[in-house]
């Protein structure tokens, strides 16, 4: 079985506790659970159409009339030949490799590449053998002979029909890409060296276990006759000399017809392919094999995997390739399927879709589906009159395609590639390549997956530490990042080491703001170093820690060790720690500085770089100076996006009302020098420049103050039923936008359509957004439904009192 290697308990679902028994009726209740969330996930893809009740024939219609008109239809015939040219060495040299009968592999061309054509998803790929599929077929067929090949391509067709049918393609998406690669570079190195003995014109061994092909190698080699190996070196040759700098011809053609050409002409003795197939072709079930069901299913789903992950590699090869394309992943998972079940009824070997022959169908100048059945035509052609020449293809030449296919498949870049991006993920890609390669095909992927379940299980419990400096030498400030789980006692103990180092230290502020997930036992770490701390003299302030992670340290902390070091902000931090002058305002923005240098500003670099250059903001953001108030922060936006103008009570004065015209002056350079195509006028609650307003202010002590908020009292003064400050807010925000009218600029542009005004309200407390709905001080709160009010209202008569 997958996974079979690695015996687990079967794990209680239901109980409460590890000792807990499972009964029958809550093993019920989990099945019935389990079919509601099923029939819930079915009746939603019904509800929004994505269930394709017809196989999705409605959706191909229009690709279907496409086959009926001659636009395209040079193109599609030109395309056609040349893909099929391609396909017919490949295919038969595909089979070879998988120990079946040579005619097989072009059924499966012909069977496959005509049904995935008509009903797959993506528009212009084109389905048959695949040499990504070479060795699992291969060893299908040993251990249950080529009726079990078919029979297990029959099932992985029945899988991926359902999988396209209920919308589960996009599981494929789950597997790792180094495993990939690594499966994909352990099938290259297992094809290159099952080849070798007929590219040196050696008897075979059975089987495509590397070790015992190599110590075959070790007793025959000097056998090897020396005009096989001419003429699998001048495959080899032709192939990738022709795929290098001819890319829009079939390599493997010229590979293929220039040594048998050679062979007949110099009369060679060498062996040749041989008949097609043994006996005439039929059409009905597959037979079951004498193998175990759980093997049998074990390598149905495996091939499945494979013939799916090429499948979608290869669609999303074709999207990057024609602009604007976008393959429809479950309905490709419906062709695949249909294909393959077809082409199992007719003998054919497994298919999927394949990105070199996709490839060559779009670069020879394909334009409709109709590409793809032509090659399926010439393909079926070349079967039928062809059939005679044929099986005299020198085998030496199909197997250097095949050995020239397996160089293309080890990827030496990609290593190298991913060792510098990810050394920790390359251990997944050498697992799964050495255990492929040394062991078994279902062992290396089982282990694959395996090593990558571990690393991702490694990266999820890991929390990083970033150590800041700091102007006293009795705080340590310390930022852990990712999730602080039962993996991270690495992490405490270096907290607590580095506190031991520095014997001058009275105080830890450990800042989680980004903590994802705190576990029971990473709680009980943290809690433990408090423990520590406190028995050495050291306070510990444990700050921004989000809800859910403090509830899970409350419910930990019986003895509430933790509950008096909690801090949500920077100013309660300092109050907790006022007792010992160990903070300073300097400190803190020092230690933000060094975080933003080591976690953020490597984000942001290649984005600088553009600004650097210009700067293109979408939004004039106007608001106050408050320090609640973080622009940035509570839109979500990134440098570039917001060019901001803040003072004390968000305010626009009209145009000429001010002698130094600031504000004004940031308005018409944002829409007349930068463009932006929006204006928000974000008042806040409880907004201490209109309390003042409404308490009054001491002139002497607040001159300037006094001096500012003038046109707010002046604006008090037009609406006297107002007497609550939180209420006049929403009056005041709509006087700056009425304010900002006066400006030709801003006119001109919402006339052009080229500027929209927004009227927000900022609220301190609930950290949330209210917009105006362009009725009377309406606001309701901000959402992708909610209104932005008609800003040329606030110009009429009937709005100057609201």
């Amino acid at each position: 079985m997958l996974f079979g290697f690695c015996k687990l308990p079967t794990p209680n679902l239901c109980g409460k506790h590890k000792g807990n028994p499972v009964t029958s009726s809550q093993r019920k209740k989990y099945s019935f659970d389990l079919f509601k969330t099923f029939r819930r996930y079915l009746a939603n893809r019904v509800k929004s159409g994505e269930l394709k009740l017809d196989l999705g024939l409605r959706s191909l219609f229009g690709d279907w009339r496409s086959f009926f008109h001659g636009t395209g239809l040079k193109n599609d015939l030109w395309a056609g030949l040349m893909v099929a040219g391609a396909a017919v060495p490949l295919s038969l040299a595909i089979a070879m490799g998988s120990q079946v009968e040579p005619g097989r592999g072009l059924i499966s061309a012909v069977v496959a590449g005509t049904i995935c054509a008509l009903f797959g998803g993506t528009r212009l790929s084109v389905s048959g053998p695949a040499n990504s599929m070479l060795v699992m077929m291969a060893v299908i067929v040993e251990k249950a002979g080529t009726n079990g090949l078919l029979f297990v391509g029959f099932m992985c067709g029945l899988i991926q029909l359902f999988s396209g049918f209920l919308g589960f393609e996009k599981l494929v998406r789950y597997i790792p890409l180094p495993l990939v690669a690594g499966f994909t570079a352990g099938i290259g190195v297992i094809i290159f060296v099952s080849q070798l003995p007929r590219a040196l014109g050696l008897p075979v061994p059975p089987g495509v276990d590397v070790l015992n092909v190599v110590t075959h190698l070790g007793e025959f080699l000097h056998d090897s006759k020396p005009i096989v190996v001419l003429l699998s070196l001048i495959t080899i040759l032709i192939y990738q000399l022709l795929r290098r700098f001819y890319p829009k011809l079939p390599a493997s053609l010229f590979a293929v017809v220039v040594p048998s050409l050679l062979v007949n002409f110099a009369g060679w003795e060498v062996p040749r392919l041989g008949p097609l197939l043994e006996g005439p072709v039929s059409f009905g079930l597959p037979n079951v094999p004498s193998l175990p069901v759980a093997e049998l299913f074990e390598m149905s789903l495996l091939l499945f995997a494979l013939a799916s992950l090429e499948t979608r590699l290869c669609s999303s090869a074709m999207d990057r390739l024609i602009p604007g394309e976008k393959h429809d992943g479950d309905q490709e998972m419906i062709g695949q399927g249909l294909g393959n079940c077809f082409a199992a009824l007719f003998g054919g070997m497994p298919a999927s879709g394949v990105i070199a022959r996709s490839t060559l169908n779009i670069k020879a100048g394909a334009q409709t589906r109709r590409a793809a059945l032509l090659h399926a035509l010439f393909v079926g052609l070349s079967f039928l009159f062809l059939g005679h020449l044929l099986p005299q293809i020198p085998i030496a030449a199909l197997s250097g395609v095949l050995l020239s296919i397996a160089l293309t498949m080890i990827l030496p870049k990609e290593i190298i590639k991913m060792w510098r991006s990810s050394p920790l993920e390359s251990l997944i890609y050498w697992i799964t390549f050495f255990t492929i390669v040394a062991v078994d095909l279902m062992a290396g992927v089982q282990l694959g997956i395996f090593a990558a379940l571990l690393i991702a299980l490694w990266n999820l419990g890991q929390a990083r530490l970033i150590f800041h400096k700091s102007d006293s030498e009795e705080v340590l400030r310390v930022a852990f990042s990712g999730n602080l789980t039962f993996m991270s006692s690495r992490n405490m103990e270096l907290l607590s080491k580095r506190v031991e180092r520095l014997e001058r230290v009275k105080s830890v502020i450990a800042d989680m703001a980004e903590v994802r997930m705190l576990d029971s036992t990473g709680a009980a770490m943290l809690i433990e170093f408090v423990k520590e701390m406190k028995e050495k003299g050291v306070k510990v302030i444990i700050k921004s820690l989000n809800r859910e992670s403090r509830e899970m340290l409350a419910a930990v902390d019986s003895d509430g060790v933790t509950k008096e070091y909690h801090a949500t902000s920077e100013s309660e931090v300092a109050f907790r720690l006022k007792d010992k002058k160990v903070y300073t305002p300097r400190d803190r923005l020092l230690s933000g500085v060094e975080r933003y240098r080591e976690e953020r500003k490597k984000v942001y670099e290649e984005l600088f770089d553009q600004l650097g250059q210009q700067q293109k903001p979408h939004t004039l953001f106007v608001t106050c100076s408050d320090s609640r108030i973080n622009p940035s922060l509570i839109t979500s936006s990134e440098p570039g996006e917001l060019f901001i103008v803040r003072n004390v009570g968000n305010m626009i004065p009209p145009l000429g009302a001010d002698d130094t015209p600031a504000e004004g002056a940031a308005v018409e350079f944002s829409l007349g020098a930068l463009g932006v195509e929006e204006i928000i006028i974000c008042g806040h609650t409880r907004c201490g420049a209109i309390k003042g307003v409404f308490q009054g202010l001491d002139a002497q002590a607040f001159p300037s103050v006094c001096k500012w908020v003038e046109p707010i009292a002046t604006e008090r003064a037009k609406y006297p039923q107002i007497t609550d400050p939180e209420d006049f807010v929403k009056v005041h925000v709509l006087e700056q936008a009425r304010n900002i009218l006066s400006y030709p600029i801003v006119r001109k542009k919402i006339s052009e359509g080229q500027v929209r005004i927004h009227c927000w309200i900022y609220d301190v407390v609930a950290g949330e957004f209210l917009e105006w709905t362009g009725s009377g001080t309406d606001f309701e709160l901000v959402g992708p439904n909610s209104l932005h009010g008609n800003i040329q209202a606030l110009l009429s008569p009937t709005q100057s009192n609201y």
